[in-house]
């Protein structure tokens, strides 16, 4: 009976009683809960933002150990360079 207006006085006049109307139980439809961190609302955006995030940091640290790789290199280049210097 949601949503409708129902003029009590017809209906205990219909049943014949005053004080003993049942009303019938309707049953209520409804709406799941709102979960914000359920996996169908929003979580795919932010899975998304993590693994762009973790990509980024991993890029950052294969530089980094590039140009650490590259620095070593070229001191020990410098370094043999220096030795064969002295030999001369």
């Amino acid at each position: 009976m949601e949503g409708r207006m129902v003029d009590l006085g017809s209906v205990e006049r219909a049943t014949g009683g005053g004080a003993e109307v049942e009303a019938e139980a309707e049953p209520k439809a409804s709406l799941p809960p709102f979960c914000p961190f359920s996996p169908s609302s929003g979580e795919s955006g932010g899975d998304a933002r993590l693994k762009v995030r973790l990509a980024r940091i991993q890029m950052e640290a294969q530089e980094r150990a590039e140009t650490r790789q590259a620095e070593m290199k070229l001191r020990l280049e410098v370094r043999r360079l220096e030795i064969e210097a002295d030999k001369e």
